[in-house]
C-alpha cells in the first residue's frame, strides 16, 4: 500500500539527495580515475568513443587496416562517451565523470518523483537508496 504524499515536495531534499550521490559517486572517481583502465566489453566502449571523438564515425580499425562499419555494440553509450573525450580529451577517467554526474542526476530524478507519489520519508529513502 502507498502511502499519500504530505504536501508539495521539498526541493532542498531533492538537492539533499542529488548531493549525496554526486559526494558518493565523485569520490569513487577521484580514487579510480587514474587507477582503473577499461577491460572487457569497456575496451571495446573506449575504442569507439575515442574513434567518434576524433570524426571517423562508429567504426571499427582491425589490425591489418582495413576499418569497418561497427555494428556490434550498441552506439548510445560510446556516443555519449564521445562528447566528453571530445571536449576534455580521451581518458577513460572522462566516461567515470560522466557515468557520476547521470548517476546524481537519477538519484535526484528517483527523489522527484518519489516524493510526488509518497510520503516525504519514504521519497527520501527511495532517493538515498540510489544514492548510495
Amino acid at each position: 500500500m502507498t502511502a499519500a504524499p504530505t504536501g508539495e515536495p521539498r526541493r532542498s531534499d531533492t538537492w539533499l539527495v542529488a548531493a549525496v550521490a554526486a559526494l558518493t559517486r565523485f569520490s569513487m572517481v577521484a580514487w579510480a580515475y587514474s587507477r582503473i583502465p577499461p577491460v572487457a566489453d569497456g575496451t571495446y566502449y573506449d575504442t569507439m568513443a575515442r574513434r567518434l571523438a576524433d570524426g571517423h564515425g562508429y567504426t571499427w580499425l582491425w589490425p591489418d587496416g582495413t576499418v569497418t562499419a561497427a555494428a556490434h555494440y550498441p552506439v548510445g553509450y560510446p556516443a555519449l562517451v564521445s562528447f566528453g573525450y571530445r571536449l576534455f580529451g580521451a581518458h577513460p577517467g572522462i566516461a567515470m565523470v560522466e557515468g557520476a554526474l547521470l548517476g546524481a542526476a537519477g538519484a535526484a530524478a528517483i527523489h522527484a518523483f518519489a516524493a510526488q507519489h509518497a510520503r516525504r520519508s519514504a521519497a527520501l529513502a527511495a532517493g538515498l537508496a540510489f544514492a548510495l
